[in-house]
């Protein structure tokens, strides 16, 4: 696949297996196919460029996509509106998730951060509505989190390591968070950070 391939499907592509000699998925490569129902990448892959497999937004859901241990960067936009995708797996080799990267994916209803990505940028998991759970471990090299990050989503707890020293504007608005316990090692807590969380009744 090349940039020039700006998508390789339509209305009626389902699915499809990418064989071993795909290195790269393109721009755009699987944007809007609104009935894919599965897709599994080779551990051949080393990128997945921006939007790759955005807008894939049919009211159904249910596929889980597992991203290869090939791939270490998470590009702009990769799953943005993408209501089809309920699991996404990331591997443990990830050190960047880039802006926008599933945001608005709906139907997504947990991710595991991994321990090597060190910022979380603006809205990358933001309007997933669906989400309830976020795993960051103690070990994990994450130092900030950018605005608006999990806006929207149904997300109840969620651990933040000591290694955090910033939270930005509107990461928590509109959740369903009831407690947090926050680091010692913050040093920026934004605007809006718990706006409209309404069940929301300790902050240690």
């Amino acid at each position: 696949m090349n940039q020039n391939n700006l998508t390789v499907g339509n209305d009626y592509f389902t699915g499809c297996r990418l064989g071993t000699l795909i290195t790269s998925v393109a721009y755009n490569a699987f944007r809007s196919c609104k009935n894919l129902r599965e897709i599994t990448l080779s551990n051949t892959i080393n990128s997945i460029e921006l939007s790759a497999f955005s807008y894939i937004n049919k009211t159904s859901s249910g596929i889980c996509i597992v991203i290869p241990k090939t791939v270490t960067v998470l590009s702009t936009s990769v799953f943005e509106s993408s209501k089809q995708f309920s699991y996404i797996i990331l591997p443990n080799t990830l050190n960047t998730i880039q802006t926008y990267a599933c945001r608005g994916c709906s139907s997504l209803r947990a991710v595991v951060i991994p321990d090597l990505v060190s910022s979380l940028p603006s809205s990358a998991f933001d309007q997933n509505y669906d989400l309830q759970k976020v795993a960051i471990s103690k070990n994990s090299h994450l130092t900030a989190i950018g605005s608006s990050m999990f806006s929207g989503s149904k997300l109840q707890s969620i651990y933040i390591p000591n290694t955090v020293t910033s939270i930005a504007n509107a990461v928590f608005s509109s959740t369903k968070i009831s407690g947090i316990k926050l680091p010692p090692t913050l040093s920026l807590i934004d605007n809006y950070l718990f706006t409209t969380c309404r069940n929301l009744r300790e902050i240690t």
